[in-house]
């Protein structure tokens, strides 16, 4: 396999909209682009020897584990690039809402929340001097790779579809606000991969009723929202919980509801069942796909979160990319680029080296089927 270059393309906030939420997921999607050429020294494999290639990385896990560490250098050279900033996350009024306070939302992908004194609109904007729409998350858009490029370079970009919101397991302080930003996005599906200690500390506040039918209100800015546990059904290795969402807007309460999917097989720096992992995609895509099937009207962003909402979490997501790509007619497949792709959005997604293992251990059961 040869080394290429790797094309990038990139969406960015660069001013103040307002509108409707779905004129605004509108202008999330039609974000201006920048193509950006990333001279690699990654491995662009070809298809037919995708499998191949993944079993190599088994046998070998030092050729993962290399091109983990060529993310890792090349991450910070496109923060610079990019000239991707942290401003909101370290604003005195915020800093408390961010769990950990090395892992930050970039100010350019940021998920906004929107004002209580706009009901109808919400404010996306990187100089904001407020900061009262904050929360530790951020889009994700859907990555998709071009069929065939120039010059024998692969391109991946940031199409016109929003897929993911990444974010950290909910602060007691920040609940409401978790709520609101499902309620407001019309997120379809919470893929919660934490549990809620490890060694005696809380990694992840409970952030949802427990009682059916009794639902609980959480404060966000200046309202309330309002979360009702409806149905729980168990799995091997996760929980799959309904909740309705609802915020009061003056006399009329609009509800959403959201199903959460808890894998509970992956603590903290350890590795799940791999075969337990495969499950918990396939449930994850089954529902996804027949939601698709169903829905009349655009499908909301999912919310994928572990406890900081970058290791687990890039994990997952980045197995979903590969495996749309695999679907896909696509040429190539380079999953340190699809890996570089999403710190782009958000950083140090796919935080440790042993998650790539896990990634190329999930393809290779997924490649048999």
């Amino acid at each position: 396999t040869s080394c290429t270059d790797v094309k990038v393309q990139v969406g960015y906030l660069d001013k103040v909209s307002y509108g409707t939420v779905v004129e605004i997921m509108n202008f999330i999607y039609d974000l201006p682009e920048r193509l950006l050429t990333v001279k690699s020294y990654f491995q662009v494999i070809a298809l037919s020897k995708f499998k191949q290639y993944l079993d190599d990385c088994l046998t070998n896990t030092k050729l993962i584990f290399d091109e983990f560490q060529k993310v890792n250098s090349k991450s910070d050279e496109l923060q610079t690039v990019n000239q991707l900033t942290f401003h909101a996350a370290v604003h005195p009024q915020n800093y408390y809402l961010n769990r950990y306070d090395d892992i930050l939302p970039y100010d350019q992908t940021r998920t906004i929340l929107k004002k209580k004194n706009d009901q109808n609109s919400i404010q996306f904007s990187e100089l904001s001097t407020n900061f009262t729409d904050y929360i530790n998350a951020n889009f994700i858009r859907t990555i998709e790779p071009l069929l065939s490029s120039k010059n024998d370079a692969l391109q991946y970009t940031a199409n016109n579809h929003c897929e993911f919101i990444a974010t950290q397991g909910p602060l007691k302080q920040t609940i409401g606000d978790f709520w609101y930003m499902i309620y407001l996005f019309k997120c379809p599906f919470i893929i919660m991969l934490t549990g809620l200690h490890h060694n005696g500390q809380i990694i992840c506040d409970l952030y949802w009723p427990e009682k059916f039918n009794t639902p609980i209100s959480y404060k966000c800015i200046d309202f309330e929202v309002s979360v009702t546990l409806l149905e729980v059904n168990q799995s091997n290795c996760f929980v799959k919980r309904i909740f309705q969402v609802s915020v009061s807007n003056e006399s009329i309460e609009l509800s959403h509801n959201v199903t959460q999917i808890h894998f509970t097989e992956w603590e903290n720096f350890s590795i799940p069942t791999i075969r337990n992992m495969h499950e918990l995609v396939e449930e994850y895509e089954k529902d996804y796909q027949l939601l698709v099937n169903q829905s009349t009207v655009s499908i909301g962003p999912t919310v994928v979160h572990c406890s900081a909402g970058v290791g687990r979490t890039g994990t997952f997501i980045s197995v979903l990319v590969v495996r749309r790509h695999l679907r896909s007619a696509c040429d190539f497949i380079s999953i340190p680029s699809i890996v570089l792709m999403l710190r782009i959005w958000r950083c140090c997604m796919v935080e440790l080296k042993v998650s790539s293992w896990i990634v190329a251990n999930l393809l290779a059961i997924m490649s048999n089927e």
